[in-house]
């Protein structure tokens, strides 16, 4: 199961690394050079007087990524402009806005970069950063299927994975680990809690404590993440319980508890939390700023769904309908119909969902002005439609077996499938041609081209989600259910095809 799951999420995300030019995933500059200084043992370099900007002596070709992104904020520029990217490697000094960052995900996506140079080390960083996110989702895949009712989660597992998120997973930008160690991290304390009855076993621990550490040590936010998940799946007395008397428990709290503390030291060592720039907005108080974040809650969609480039770049409001309309109707089916636990979780992780962005903008809004974006809060959006899935398979176990229930659920993945792939050919005709260009003049007169040209990846993308929405049918919905009593016990098996 995890090398399927695995193999297609590699080829959905490689297809996003080469659908966009370098450069071209938000910050990704500032990220490309804090991950080349990491791995150069600059973990923080030399700070500035700019919060937490600091300065880090990185090869030449990285030093100038800030130089090839002419085509940012402007759509109607193609990505001809660029040109070469430059390949020199003298050692320069450059100023990085996330040099405080924590090094994690960075020790692993700037590897590339001590043996290539130029767009190959950039292309090849990126990669590394989708394996990583690939890896991550597929065991959450793994979680899912072992829960004791799988048909609805399926589809709310591809509902998450929405353009947005394989977008920022194909960038050098902590963002992607965020949002896959996030998913992870509560399908596997759902298997846990779904199964305790089973005992603790030592590989689902060790499976929560890695994606628990991998949460707390991407952005300075995924400890708020971490105690939001915790809270939603553990918030259950019998389940404490018999966590308490496991050994497997305890020295997975362990390990966790020293993931947290290597993240809360660097948060309090460097300046993470720092003022940086100022921002619009800035001396706005808390009311004011709360009370705008709230009447922003829906038009944020556009940035969970797809929101490209400098986020210059939104997909269709028909795409960003469609898709929210799927989703609202899972999380709405599991408020009111979920039971028990599952419905405990959900509502927590939405109600985290829907208050931290204006309740941390209300607070940081008059020091820092208006900086959150909707990709902020992304790894809880995720994990709000996986736990709308789990409550609707806990209210509807066998949901999905009479025949035109399987086919409807059958139809939404299409639907999803065709929105993924159009919102990807979206992505890629701005940087072809530029916006006002239309589809003819992308395929007759492409004025750039990505390694391999951009049908080759089109086709990738589209055999990728073709062989994922079929592999969601043959795994989630073809599958029997279970029958499970109100003592949590398997009474018999429901054949759903």
């Amino acid at each position: 199961m995890f090398v399927g799951a695995f193999l297609i999420l590699s080829a959905v995300g490689t297809s996003w690394v080469f659908g966009s030019p370098v450069m071209a995933v938000p910050d990704e500059p500032a990220h490309a050079i804090h991950a080349a200084a990491v791995v150069r043992g600059q973990w923080t370099g030399e700070r500035t007087d700019q919060g937490g900007w600091t300065n880090v002596e990185v090869p030449e070709y990285v030093a100038e990524s800030y130089d090839v992104r002419c085509y940012a904020f402007n759509p109607a520029v193609s990505v001809e402009c660029q040109g070469e990217i430059p390949s020199g490697e003298s050692p320069t000094v450059i100023t990085t806005s996330a040099g405080s960052y924590n090094p994690v995900y960075y020790a692993f996506v700037g590897l590339p970069s001590l043996v290539l140079d130029g767009a190959s080390a950039f292309y090849a960083m990126r990669l590394v950063g989708v394996l990583l996110c690939a890896a991550l989702l597929a065991l959450a895949v793994v979680a899912l299927t072992q829960l004791r009712r799988t048909s609805f989660v399926g589809i709310a597992f591809v509902a998450a994975t929405t353009p947005m998120v394989t977008f920022l997973m194909a960038g050098i930008n902590p963002n992607g680990m965020e949002i896959a160690s996030a998913v992870m991290l509560f399908c596997w304390l759902r298997l846990l809690t779904d199964r305790i009855d089973e005992g603790i076993p030592a590989h689902r621990v060790v499976m929560v404590a890695l994606a628990a550490v991998a949460v707390a040590n991407t952005r300075s936010i995924g400890l708020l993440w971490l105690l939001v998940i915790v809270v939603a799946t553990l918030a259950d007395l019998r389940v404490l319980r018999l966590l308490v008397r496991s050994r497997a428990f305890w020295i997975g709290t362990v390990g966790i508890g020293l993931g947290v503390a290597f993240s809360l030291v660097w948060l309090a060592s460097t300046q993470s939390l720092d003022v940086t720039v100022p921002n619009p907005g800035a001396g706005t108080p808390f009311p004011a700023a709360f009370h705008i974040m709230v009447t922003q809650t829906y038009e944020n969609f556009q940035g969970y769904v797809g929101l490209f480039g400098w986020l210059d770049t939104p997909v269709p409001s028909t795409v960003v309908f469609l898709w929210t309309s799927v989703v609202f109707v899972a999380v709405v089916g599991g408020l009111f119909f979920g039971r028990g636990p599952s419905r405990r979780a959900l509502t927590v992780v939405l109600a985290a969902f829907l208050l931290v962005p204006p309740l941390v903008q209300g607070a940081t809004a008059f020091d820092y002005g208006f900086i959150w974006q909707a990709r902020y809060v992304l790894a809880l959006y995720a994990v709000t439609v996986v736990a709308a899935g789990v409550a609707l398979d806990v209210a509807f176990p066998n949901g999905l077996a009479e025949p035109r229930a399987r086919r409807l659920a059958f139809a939404v993945l299409g639907l999803l499938a065709a929105l993924h792939v159009y919102s990807f050919l979206w992505n890629l005709r701005r940087y072809v041609v530029g916006t006002p260009d239309g589809w003819r003049k992308m395929l007759a007169a492409p004025e750039w081209q990505p390694p391999g040209t951009w049908m080759l990846w089109a086709a990738v993308l589209v055999v990728a989600v073709g062989v994922g929405v079929e592999a969601t049918r043959r795994t989630f919905l073809a599958r029997p259910s279970l029958l499970v009593d109100e003592a949590g016990r398997t009474a018999r098996p429901v054949t759903t095809s």
